[in-house]
């Protein structure tokens, strides 16, 4: 191997203070399984084995700042700091400390050679029966951070740490923390529920000007009397700047009338939420605000009572400008929102003819009320112009939509979005005159389901590409079933805004009609993988194939077919299967296409890797109960990519799009049948091949435990601290 390269000092001090700093946000995250397990376990030390130049240069970064999560990470940390280097101890260069768990008196030991010249201390309450507290306050009392971190231990319900291990924990910070004449700020992780004591003895340090905490509202110490005698004082030392309640919607909401009013005078220091939704208390009024005797309603201009009755008439949680797919639907609350905002409209004829519209243009539809609200729009032929998205929950297990919600005829000529839980198309386009269009832009249609297939169709089934001149605005479209009409000498049809087309199960030329379309802008394409659909859709994919970004398959591939699907789409950089919760066994049509180029992620919408019982049970054909390791289904899979790996060189991610858990300690780990991400991580990684999250967070430590590194045996390195 030739010698590195002779670079100045000053290029290598920027260098190595890129690689080997930790970042703020690395250091300051609140763990969770994410933040954990989408942070790999990085040697960085390796790095300074280089020369005794990098080794000299870089050594104050790697040192500035640890994150200790084990016993053994500690042990070994202490190890390389505290012993004496050619009369040098790095303990000198450490500023950062982060101790998830592993309180040993290793820990100790770093925290008596660091002394105060530590500035940020991050305490996590993750501790067990092995853990030593005995001589933690001593080596507490001899740091002096300016700003403290407290975190709980996540899966609690789970795994619930030894109470007099954390009381003893709480005792040591509480006792320490008035000596730390430094300390300016406290942050106090959300899922942490710190005791209350330990909270009021960090409220009452007179040092410190900035407190960022949860308060459980629900407890039973939070009482008038505690904000009374307990967190006004606290509010009134005037070196206090801001105490910062992150859960400070929930006090909002809380059965405590008139809190508000016991904060008058220190209201500014107080503020509620994170964020950007953090806002002062002093931005609300100090005491409820009483009407005598109602008042008429103000003089406003229409557009401002336009945007009330919007708010007024929609659910809570609706964003207007949210996906589609990602709506929060009302069924899901305990009223009904379409009465409730009728009820807004009756106040006077002005709200009634600002409001009409925001009523009825996204309707909130309970599976109750959806039959008698689209007969009302069928009398009122005024109102069904008005819906502009229309929502009906489709009956997962149902094959076709009840017969009121079939071939459904209203005037929707101003529909924007639809789904498959009503059929609306092909019959709304005979409402729409000749020199008109519909702004139609979402299309989600369930049209005749695969048992009709052999059957005759009503005319309403047929489509034909004329029907398309009056939707020119689609940008995505989803048919199950339906079939093409007589094409004819029909001339071409244009779609220029059609950037996603799926066809399920389509029937006799309904893929051919869409192929012969000009789809300038499509990237995404969707099918059933059958030996019926193979042949059209590689007549499709000739035409339109090098446009696609993403290809999604349904079906569980279980079968093969000779197609070579993948060589008329060689620019998709994703694929997507759509198996429900299972997994597939293969990927269709692959082993007998060519090696793709550029496809680098493999997307499971419906998979999960939450954590399960030691063994599934289910019942087998013959009666008998037998066991399952959750970790099997995946096996077929993994090795048929493992089979393949030839076939997909650029192949970069496994991505699953349902609930994923991670161990996060060693006692967690200890359950690792339990577990199912880890050895599918590994058994993925080992193909070089990363597992991701719905987020693209990609999740990559796969062992707790410490591994030692094979390092220069003359650098002084010992194991290293966590990254």
């Amino acid at each position: 191997m030739p010698p590195p390269l002779l670079v100045p000092d000053e290029i290598m001090d920027q260098v190595l203070h890129l690689a080997l700093t930790i970042p703020e946000e690395t250091f300051r995250a609140w763990r969770t399984p994410q933040t954990y397990a989408g942070t790999p376990l990085l040697h960085l030390h390796r790095i300074l084995a280089t020369s005794s130049q990098w080794y000299r240069v870089g050594k104050p970064y790697l040192y500035e700042a640890a994150i200790l999560r084990t016993t053994e990470q500690v042990r070994g940390f202490c190890d390389a700091i505290c012993k004496d280097h050619g009369g040098e101890k790095l303990a000198c260069y450490l500023r950062r400390l982060r101790v998830d768990s592993g309180y040993t008196p290793e820990l100790g030991r770093i925290l008596r050679n660091t002394g105060s010249q530590i500035t940020e201390l991050f305490l996590g309450f993750d501790v067990s029966i092995d853990d030593r507290l005995d001589n933690l306050l001593e080596s507490l009392e001899q740091v002096n951070p300016s700003r403290l971190f407290l975190d709980g231990c996540p899966f609690v319900k789970y795994d619930i740490p030894p109470p007099t291990r954390v009381h003893a924990l709480c005792d040591a910070i509480a006792h320490a923390a008035p000596g730390w004449s430094s300390l300016g700020r406290v942050d106090v992780g959300p899922g942490f529920p710190i005791p209350h004591e330990l909270l009021e003895s960090l409220f009452a340090l007179p040092q410190v000007e900035y407190v960022s905490c949860n308060i459980d509202f629900d407890s039973d110490d939070l009482t008038f009397e505690w904000l009374d005698d307990v967190l006004r004082p606290i509010l009134e030392r005037p070196t206090l700047k801001v105490l910062q309640i992150r859960n400070g919607k929930d006090w909002l909401s809380c059965d405590l009338p008139n809190w508000g009013a016991e904060f008058i005078g220190v209201r500014e220091k107080l503020f509620l939420g994170d964020g950007k939704d953090i806002v002062s208390l002093a931005a609300f009024p100090e005491h409820d605000v009483i009407i005598p005797e109602p008042t008429s309603l103000p003089e406003l201009p229409d557009k401002i009572w336009a945007r009330i009755l919007w708010i007024a008439t929609h659910y809570d949680e609706y964003d207007p400008s949210a996906d589609y797919e990602t709506i929060v639907w009302a069924y899901r609350a305990d009223r009904t929102p379409l009465d409730t905002g009728l009820e807004v409209l009756r106040v006077c004829k002005q709200f009634y003819r600002i409001g009409l519209e925001h009523l009825y243009a996204h309707p909130f539809l309970h599976p109750r009320n959806t039959e008698r609200f689209l007969r009302h729009i069928q009398k009122n032929l005024h109102l069904a112009a008005l819906v502009r998205v229309l929502y009906v929950d489709p009956d997962p297990h149902a094959d076709e939509p009840p017969t009121m919600f079939k071939q459904f005829s209203a005037p929707l000529v101003n529909l924007v979005r639809v789904n498959c839980g009503i059929q609306v198309f092909p019959n709304l386009l005979q409402y729409v005159q000749e020199d008109s269009v519909v702004p139609l832009e979402v299309l989600e249609q369930r049209i005749a389901p695969p048992d009709m297939r052999t059957q005759c169709l009503a005319p309403t089934d047929m489509i034909t590409p004329s029907m398309f001149f009056k939707l020119p605005h689609l940008r995505r479209v989803v048919l199950t079933g339906g079939r093409a009409g007589r094409l004819g000498e029909a001339p071409q049809v244009d779609l220029p805004q059609l950037e996603c087309l799926h066809l399920y199960e389509p029937g006799l030329g309904l893929t051919k009609l869409f192929r012969d379309m000009n789809l300038p802008r499509l990237r995404e394409f969707g099918f059933r993988a059958t030996s019926q659909a193979a042949v059209t859709v590689r007549d499709f994919l000739k035409v339109h194939g090098a446009k696609l970004s993403v290809l999604t398959m349904q079906g569980y591939g279980t079968a093969d077919y000779k197609q070579p699907i993948f060589d008329h789409c060689p620019n998709i950089t994703e694929l997507r299967l759509e198996t429900g919760d299972r997994l597939p066994a293969r990927i269709p049509f692959l082993s007998k296409s060519k090696p793709h180029p550029r496809l680098e992620r493999i997307t499971l919408p419906g998979v999960s890797l939450a954590r399960r019982p030691q063994m599934v049970y289910y019942g087998s054909r013959d009666g008998r109960i037998e066991t399952r390791d959750p970790r099997e289904p995946w096996m077929p899979f993994v090795g048929f990519l493992s089979d393949h790996k030839d076939k997909l060189p650029a192949l970069a991610e496994v991505r699953i799009l349902g609930d994923l858990d991670w161990p996060i300690n060693r006692w967690q780990y200890h359950q690792r049948s339990v577990w199912t991400a880890p050895p599918v991580a590994l058994k993925l990684h080992e193909l070089g091949l990363a597992l991701a999250d719905k987020t693209g967070a990609r999740w990559c430590r796969f062992d707790v435990d410490y591994t030692e590194s094979e390092g220069v045996s003359d650098v002084p390195l010992g194991p290293g601290p966590d990254r």
